[in-house]
């Protein structure tokens, strides 16, 4: 295979990656404005949203915190929204002994287990041809007190929702992490009833 022909075909890779990337971003961005639609929408039932951070800061800021308040008769909810451009693939958050951290991972076709005779723990067989994308800092030490329930919503909904501690579980809505109470975007409606869990 000649220079030229290893030259151009990385050219396509890298302007075909561009591309993708662009469009993730693109998409992403809709579904942010499809999330604020919907809490215009909860305003127009009577609910007082108040943001603490811009969405942008959201997006690219810390991870975790109350972000958005929804006040509900004389319920007050606070929202930490988890977000990242990267839905198809799995998002897990790992505790470590001192803090939470956010991870985003994906499939690689490129990365392969080594074959070992040792059984491998479930996360490690289930999950073992990831990657990492990314990985943050996520603060869930919002005080619980100040608040009626707190809410880890989760936008847009991944491909899979895992936490990790000493071993490795799905999350599901109404699961929780800390004081925090998964949600996803088709579950806001519920926070229009006096009773959430209800």
């Amino acid at each position: 295979m000649s220079i030229e022909v290893i030259f151009m075909t990385l050219e396509i890779y890298l302007v075909f990656a561009f591309i993708r990337s662009i469009y993730r971003w693109i998409r992403y961005f809709i579904r942010l404005c499809a999330l604020r639609r919907t809490f215009k929408k909860l305003t127009r039932a009577g609910i007082t949203v108040t943001y603490n951070r811009k969405l942008s800061q959201i997006v690219f800021g810390k991870k975790g915190g109350v972000d958005i308040v929804l006040t509900v008769g004389n319920q007050k909810y606070g929202v930490a929204l988890l977000t990242h451009r990267l839905g198809m693939g799995r998002w897990n958050i790992e505790k470590t002994r001192n803090h939470y951290y956010f991870e985003v991972r994906k499939s690689s076709v490129f990365f392969h287990l080594q074959r070992s005779s040792e059984k491998l723990p479930d996360h490690v067989a289930e999950f073992g041809r990831e990657k990492q994308v990314s990985r943050a800092l996520l603060n869930l030490s919002a005080p619980a007190e100040a608040y009626d329930r707190l809410y880890l919503l989760v936008y847009p909904k991944p491909k899979y929702l895992t936490y990790t501690e000493t071993r490795h579980k799905y999350l599901y809505a109404s699961d929780t992490v800390a004081d925090y109470e998964i949600l996803f975007a088709d579950g806001l409606q519920r926070l229009t009833e006096k009773n959430p869990s209800a």
